[in-house]
């Protein structure tokens, strides 16, 4: 466990998980997404997976093995993720079945998360071509429909 969070898989990549979380520690942006996380897990693709009400980031192998700084920024947009679906999921429990926020998943959530990204990338001294695909997939984000997993 690190700072709350689950660690699940390899050593090495629990080791790599363990370095991006290191560096997003003490960044605003993860701060503000952190306790809607519950783990991240080793797994075959890159998604968010919500069970039983916790949120756990399964990571394919591209993800966690991509720059540090890729990575943490996608922890943090898929804790964004999470903290969608906690806001709609308390909204749903008090019968606000409709409201104007964005929904945990869709395109309106991807643009929302892809700004966490960028905002984290931007906290970690990311390289300006890792922050450009960020904001080229905010411009239009489709990808999520043609693959919901990475």
């Amino acid at each position: 466990m690190s700072d709350g969070i689950h660690i699940r898989g390899s050593q090495l990549f629990r080791e790599r998980t363990q370095e991006a979380l290191s560096l997003l520690s003490a960044t605003k942006t993860f701060l503000s997404v952190k306790l809607f996380l519950s783990a991240i897990r080793e797994g075959r693709m890159s998604y968010l997976h919500v069970s039983w009400g916790k949120t756990t980031f399964l990571v394919g192998y591209p993800t966690w093995q991509a720059p540090v700084i890729w990575y943490a920024s996608g922890i943090v947009h898929e804790a964004g993720h999470g903290k969608l679906y906690r806001e709609k999921r308390r909204r749903l429990f008090k019968l606000h079945f409709f409201n104007s926020g964005p929904h945990w998943a869709g395109t309106e959530a991807e643009r929302f998360c892809c700004r966490l990204q960028l905002a984290a990338l931007s906290e970690l001294g990311a390289p300006e071509y890792m922050k450009r695909h960020v904001e080229a997939l905010m411009e239009n984000p489709k990808y999520h429909l043609a693959s919901p997993c990475w």
